[in-house]
């Protein structure tokens, strides 16, 4: 009798449910390809669906970007391809884009549900979203085309910076990438790019470090006092004197008279001349 009412119940859940399959089963057919986007939240029915939409059309560009033809793109521009970690960031960041500027996506259907859980009721929808297998076919070989467009900028901007950082001109190689940025930073289109150069320049400052040359201990301030530092760029490859930086020195618990501001010589070589110091007590 139990079993009996257990598979009645199923049965009766079954015929009432008013869930269309393609929540769980993608539709076909020869014209368009469907895709399914969903969200859940307190917000209002026509927001919530607006957020579903965006999560279909997220799809889409997950599939644009799942082609061969895009990894094709990152292997034949070389330069984002030697930092996957970086590839992966700046692959996220033009997906989401191209995400934004689909087109010829339309609602096909929806479906919701309002769940009351533990007191608090929210709603969950579910849309069924569609685009004409010529316009996806559009939509990709015009994602494509930026991608290849955004690439080549790309790799001509890491060029210049790599070539520079290659000669040991560690300075211009810094400039050459914020340049890039100051670049970017114009043009909305290229604000994607932005990470990327801000990585590299990051990276190289990693590798800076600023030693004192003379082992002074002690300074007579009476007769005053030279102390030069290096700045040295190391990685694995090499480790190269730093010219033309703009060196700050800041003498913590002291005032007095000594030089706060200098550019490193063509060795790297930066001079403090210390004439006069007044210990500060805070």
């Amino acid at each position: 009798m139990k079993k009996f009412l257990i598979i009645l119940c199923f049965l009766i859940q079954t015929l009432f449910s008013k869930e269309p399959s393609w929540v769980t089963t993608l539709k076909k057919d020869a014209n368009f390809y469907y895709f399914v986007g969903y969200s859940e939240d307190i917000d209002s029915l026509e927001n919530i669906k607006e957020k579903a939409f965006a999560n279909a059309k997220s799809k889409i560009a997950t599939a644009i970007f799942e082609e061969i033809e895009v990894e094709k793109l990152f292997s034949t521009y070389g330069s984002l391809s030697q930092d996957a970690e970086l590839q992966r960031s700046y692959r996220e960041e033009i997906k989401s884009s191209s995400a934004v500027q689909l087109t010829g996506v339309s609602i096909d259907d929806l479906y919701y549900e309002k769940v009351n859980e533990d007191g608090l009721t929210y709603l969950k929808v579910w849309v069924l979203v569609k685009i004409d297998k010529k316009t996806f076919e559009d939509e990709r070989n015009r994602i494509l085309a930026e991608l290849k467009r955004k690439l080549e900028l790309v790799d001509k901007q890491i060029e210049l910076g790599e070539k520079e950082l290659l000669n040991g001109n560690i300075v211009k190689s810094i400039e050459a990438y914020y340049t890039a940025i100051m670049s970017a930073v114009k043009v909305k289109e290229r604000r994607d790019e932005i990470p990327i150069y801000v990585t590299k320049i990051t990276k190289i400052l990693k590798n800076i470090s600023l030693k004192p040359i003379d082992n002074t201990k002690e300074i007579d301030v009476t007769k005053g006092e030279k102390i030069r530092f290096i700045l040295t760029y190391s990685d694995e490859k090499r480790r190269v004197n730093v010219g033309g930086a703009k060196i700050n020195f800041v003498l913590r618990k002291n005032k007095g008279d000594f030089t706060r501001q200098m550019v490193t010589d063509k060795d790297g070589i930066a001079v403090c001349e210390i004439q006069s110091l007044t210990e500060v007590n805070r």
